[in-house]
């Protein structure tokens, strides 16, 4: 896979939560990577919450440390 889909839909966190990780706002977006069949859930990152859309292009930034798990993907940012 490319690593690169588009945003088949989203949801803004603007309550910080003891799970999230991240400060608020929070973005997580249901992404449809090139090539599946399904969406998978994660992070959208590198862009202001007023400025995603629905059909947004965008692809995975990687962690410098990888384990093999899903956090491999530190986020999804948009493409330019």
């Amino acid at each position: 896979m490319s690593g690169q889909g588009v945003v088949t839909t989203f949801t803004i966190a603007r309550r910080q939560l003891a799970a999230l990780r991240q400060s608020v706002p929070v973005i997580f977006g249901l992404i449809r990577l090139d090539g599946a069949d399904t969406s998978i859930l994660h992070y959208i990152g590198d862009i202001s919450p007023e400025a995603v859309q629905i059909g947004m292009r965008v692809k995975a930034k990687f962690s410098e440390a990888r384990k093999g798990e899903i956090r491999d993907i530190a986020c999804f940012i948009p493409c330019e």
